[in-house]
């Protein structure tokens, strides 16, 4: 995930220090039940025409917020950094009801949630929520902890191109070897990480657009914990022909 620009926030002289953060934006709902909170609904949308997306501004546009030293929060303009000659739109927009104000360190790094209620700032800082980044390493290392099946698909001699030449789908989702699993991956195949469970497994040509695109039989499967399922792709009688290898 590319890092997303910070908002700009604007603090009156005589409002509460908020956390020495960068703020990434407005949320709401119940932070206990993640499946009830999203962004906060604003009434102003951003101008289409004046947005430019790239992958580090995903929106569009950067807000300006302004916090008020009575404790209410405004959202004042909307600013289009990456379109020439754009200018800002004022909109001086107070937010009302329930939300949290989302500060980090950087974009996944650690950061806190600041609650506001009824449209005022909640200043003990006790209802403030901490949470925990997530840098590349810690990322890596629960992703693996959830996907602790592997899922090795190897092609034989006979197989035209060998597997270089071919797509797995998984689910009907195409899987690769991660990077870290690139030395335990045979020479001659895919190591899939997956989450324990059953699978729909096929192999493709991988051109989409191939006229006659190969595709092998689909197989079924079953992926262990910490286990390792072996395919073996062949070809035979002038078909693709997917296989379970016996343990």
């Amino acid at each position: 995930m590319t890092n997303q620009a910070s908002e700009i926030l604007i603090i009156e002289s005589a409002a509460i220090d908020l956390p020495a953060m960068a703020l990434y934006g407005v949320v709401a709902g119940n932070l206990d039940e993640p499946a009830s909170w999203g962004p906060y609904l604003f009434e102003t949308k951003g101008n289409k025409a004046k947005m430019t997306m790239c992958s580090a501004l995903w929106r569009g546009y950067i807000s300006t917020y302004r916090l008020r030293s009575d404790g209410t929060f405004c959202l004042e303009k909307l600013n289009y950094p990456f379109t020439e000659g754009a200018a800002p739109d004022e909109v001086q927009e107070l937010l009302r009801g329930g939300f949290w104000l989302d500060f980090r360190e950087s974009f996944t790094g650690d950061g806190v949630k600041v609650p506001f209620a009824n449209g005022y700032l909640v200043c003990d800082q006790t209802r403030w929520k901490r949470r925990e980044g997530h840098d590349k390493k810690r990322f890596q290392q629960e992703w693996d902890a959830l996907h602790c099946g592997s899922l090795v698909v190897s092609a034989d001699q006979t197989v035209p191109h060998s597997m270089q030449g071919y797509k797995l789908y998984v689910n009907g989702n195409i899987r690769g070897t991660p990077s870290h699993f690139a030395d335990p991956a045979p020479a001659n195949g895919l190591h899939a990480r997956l989450e324990p469970g059953a699978y729909r497994v096929v192999v493709r040509e991988a051109a989409p657009t191939k006229i006659d695109r190969a595709e092998s039989n689909t197989l079924n499967v079953q992926v262990q914990k910490n286990r390792i399922l072996n395919l073996k792709l062949t070809f035979v009688a002038n078909a693709l022909k997917l296989v379970q290898e016996e343990c």
